[in-house]
């Protein structure tokens, strides 16, 4: 597709979707095309120039299948942001397009005891917070939860504190089921049980869209935050500290 070709797509796709939350203002939307590849002497001169061409945040699943429908439709590229937090430019546009943000698709849907459902959107410390009063917790915290949603955590993500316990993100009990989004004309709704969940894990939104993820959760506990300091590094390797893992608030 020419440049005119897709500027005269996304037009039509604005005009034909008014009531949606679309982003035009270039500063906003390439701030929305950005992740931390910039982090990497060699991804950095590779991607800085690459941005969408609009934005849009879904409010809900329907708005979100609308703008699926007329991407496929149109054949305009589709991305998808969560928290923008991943180092690697997995979020970042090669071929201009619509950037979807994810982050208003942020409703914890079921609570039981030990699991969790929530759509993707959801912050990760927003996802705690809710479980945390009802004595559970995530078993896994990546050093970005505070801004990580657990879609960016499942689609490109590995484990966090938490992972010597129960392992990577993939280890088998911490995934229990996803709700997806199929990027088709009439896209459809399928529910993968694990196994096949983790089908989509590590994938980056590549083969489905990721709508809900349900976790196992670990029982919560009264984190302690703490900081040591050694005169040097063979003071500290002796420490008997290094054995333990401490998660910090």
């Amino acid at each position: 597709m020419s440049d005119s070709d897709r500027q005269s797509a996304l037009a039509a796709l604005v005009a034909a979707l008014p009531e949606l939350d679309w982003i035009k203002a270039a500063p906003k939307v390439k701030r929305l095309s950005r992740d931390f590849h910039w982090f990497s002497p060699v991804l950095k001169p590779q991607l800085e120039e690459k941005f969408a061409e609009l934005a849009v945040r879904p409010r809900d699943e329907t708005e979100l299948a609308a703008v699926v429908a007329a991407c496929a439709k149109a054949r305009v590229p589709l991305n998808l942001r969560g928290g923008g937090t991943g180092n690697y430019g997995q979020l970042i546009p090669l071929d201009g397009g619509v950037m979807v943000d994810m982050t208003r698709l942020n409703a914890v849907a079921a609570m039981g005891s030990g699991t969790v459902r929530a759509q993707a959107g959801i912050r990760l410390g927003d996802l705690e917070a809710y479980t945390r009063p009802h004595g559970w917790e995530l078993r896994c915290m990546p050093s970005t939860w505070k801004l990580a949603t657990l879609g960016g955590l499942f689609g490109g993500g590995f484990g966090g504190v938490g992972s010597i316990n129960y392992g990577p993100l993939a280890a088998p009990g911490n995934v229990l089921s996803v709700k997806m989004m199929t990027m088709e004309e009439t896209p459809r709704i399928i529910h993968l049980q694990a196994p096949d969940a983790l089908l989509l894990h590590h994938a980056y939104g590549s083969n489905g869209i990721v709508l809900e993820i349900e976790l196992a959760l670990a029982p919560c506990h009264d984190w302690i935050e703490r900081l040591d300091t050694f005169t040097d590094f063979a003071a500290a390797m002796l420490s008997p500290m290094r054995w333990r893992v401490h998660r910090v608030w």
